[in-house]
């Protein structure tokens, strides 16, 4: 019992110099204690992590639920000809399908930037995403490019103003 008592007594006082010791300040710039606390940390952290592992399953539900998390936005990469309709007024047709014919001829060989118009944002285009083509060139332009793209072809695009 005496034991016992002097547990409890020594851990009152434990108590009362902890609380004590607070409003002065004593814990800062103590390299034991900031050594105590770290070694704490890591025991929780440790405590946490092994907790918190998730099961492949729960990692696939995870997915499941929140797929738009994970979906990486298409990606094109791309060469483009410009024909500028107010150039090209009453010849945009027939003009195209030169450069239609022109560009079946030459293949992969053909140098888009000798081609057609000059156009402000260039003629090749690498790994743009499918939203910023859309903002680029207007939807009709990016579903037809995606289309093309699915059929394996050239995509041969032709907007009309």
């Amino acid at each position: 019992m005496e034991e016992l008592t002097g547990l409890i007594h020594d851990h009152i006082r434990e108590k009362v110099y902890y609380r004590e010791a607070l409003p002065l300040g004593l814990e800062r710039d103590d390299s034991i204690i900031r050594r105590r606390l770290r070694q704490k940390m890591e025991f929780i952290a440790d405590d946490v992590a092994a907790l918190a592992e998730p099961t492949d399953a729960e990692l696939q539900a995870y997915v499941h639920a929140h797929p738009d998390t994970f979906r990486r936005e298409r990606r094109f990469t791309f060469r483009q000809i410009y024909l500028n309709p107010e150039r090209h007024r009453d010849s945009l047709e027939r003009d195209t399908a030169q450069l239609l014919a022109a560009l079946s001829q030459a293949g992969d060989q053909a140098d888009v930037a000798t081609l057609g118009d000059a156009f402000i944002l260039g003629h090749e285009f690498e790994a743009v995403a499918d939203s910023e083509v859309a903002t680029l060139f207007g939807e009709p332009f990016a579903k037809e490019l995606f289309y093309q793209v699915l059929l394996k072809r050239y995509a041969i695009v032709v907007q009309r103003p």
